[in-house]
């Protein structure tokens, strides 16, 4: 039995050898892929699509698979000249006549529409949406443009621009490096019910402290409200100031939670009839102030 063992193992290894001598050693060439594109794309008809299905993987033993799967850093191009220039950048989807065109290196990005993302050469993880959205920038990354011409002049990274044209104003601007976000719009907030009572609600998901600031843009002077401490522990403040020039340049008008008042200057009372009563004429008022001693 043992030599029948060795016996077999022997066999086996010898069928093994000539098995790996008639494996190619010349693997295929680029050009002979190439050239089996062209002879598919000769037995097309005009204005046909061909959709080629990919082979699926098999397993060669359990969780090992066969060394040869379909590439998966896949292109979706579609549309003339779409991502012409391309040579390393991988996984981007360009649709659109001349949607990322002068893409190379860039990857990750998602063009779609006319020339979008045009002048994009190493940019990556953008999103362009709209007829010749981000049009002019060529190494920025991590950028959203979404609309008609939307971020057309914008060159660096990490913008937000929605639009209608080419401003450099857009409706919505947003910086995701700096967590900010503009409108240049009439923000309009619609009211929501509180105990049945209408109410404008503004809520901060942070355990710090909240703060309003009600400012222009036009003068250096704004209202503020501030929320701090901890109202479970019966420790919360709120405060309500007027400032000028800058935030912590002075508060000259201040209501604070527990009811007092902060006034940095001089607080005036005007007097008023309306608050009066008991009020007489004075006749001969004149004559009577000239005999003052001074």
């Amino acid at each position: 039995m043992k030599r029948f063992y060795c016996l077999a193992g022997f066999v086996f290894l010898v069928c093994f050898v000539f098995a790996q001598e008639d494996l190619p050693k010349d693997y295929l060439t680029k050009e002979f892929h190439a050239g089996r594109r062209d002879a598919l794309r000769r037995l097309m008809p005009s204005n046909s699509v061909a959709v080629i299905f990919s082979y699926p993987l098999r397993t060669f033993s359990k969780d090992v698979d066969y060394p040869y799967h379909q590439n998966p850093d896949l292109h979706y191009f579609s549309g003339y000249k779409a991502g012409y220039l391309n040579t390393t950048g991988t996984t981007n989807h360009f649709e659109g006549y001349l949607a990322g065109y002068s893409n190379t290196t860039g990857g990750e990005n998602h063009f779609s529409g006319f020339a979008a993302g045009y002048k994009n050469n190493n940019g990556g993880s953008n999103t362009y949406l709209g007829y010749q959205s981000g049009h002019e920038n060529i190494s920025g990354s991590g950028n959203v443009m979404i609309g008609h011409l939307a971020g057309y002049n914008e060159t660096g990274s990490n913008k937000l621009y929605i639009s209608n044209s080419s401003t450099a104003n857009p409706l919505i601007y947003g910086d995701f490096a700096n967590q900010v976000v503009k409108l240049t719009a009439n923000l309009q907030v619609k009211k929501g019910l509180d105990n049945n009572n209408p109410v404008l609600r503004l809520t901060d998901m942070g355990s710090h402290d909240m703060r309003v600031i009600y400012e222009s843009v036009s003068y250096p002077y704004y209202w503020a409200t501030i929320s701090s401490g901890d109202e479970i522990n019966s420790t919360p403040d709120f405060s309500f100031f007027y400032s000028h020039y800058a935030e912590n340049a002075g508060r000259p008008f201040v209501i604070m939670s527990n009811g007092d008042a902060e006034v940095g200057g001089t607080l005036y009372q005007l007097s008023d009839q309306r608050l009066k009563k008991n009020i007489n004429s004075i006749t001969g008022s004149l004559n009577k102030i000239k005999q003052f001693e001074l």
